[in-house]
């Protein structure tokens, strides 16, 4: 069995290198780190193919609201990851995206809010 890499970011020129769907299976078969959101959430990719992913996650008590059900920004994130990445799955090399989204929330973009 393969030996889990740590929660990273692949850098951006390898990124640019890979089909979407080839980004992705390499993370599922744990040749490239999971992203840090899906360990701080709790929640793994699990299944991709061409328009299409699946996430798979058990939320904590450390997710719930004050009204005792999981927080809906948990639920827009599973959201968010799974559409885009289904997104990302028809896209043959990746180097598009960053066209558009590289600068937009950068880490050295400043403070939200």
């Amino acid at each position: 069995m393969t030996e889990k890499l740590a929660p990273g970011v692949t850098p951006v020129e390898e990124v640019k290198k890979l089909s979407g769907l080839d980004f992705l299976k390499a993370m599922i078969e744990g040749r490239l780190p999971p992203p840090p959101i899906a360990h701080h959430l709790g929640f793994t990719l699990t299944e991709a193919r061409e328009g299409w992913a699946l996430f798979t996650g058990t939320p904590g008590f450390h997710l719930y609201n004050p009204i005792g059900s999981v927080h809906g920004g948990y639920i827009a994130t599973l959201l968010d990851s799974c559409m885009s990445c289904a997104i990302h799955t028809t896209v043959p090399v990746l180097s598009r995206i960053f066209r558009t989204f590289d600068q937009a929330a950068a880490p050295d973009c400043g403070t939200c809010g």
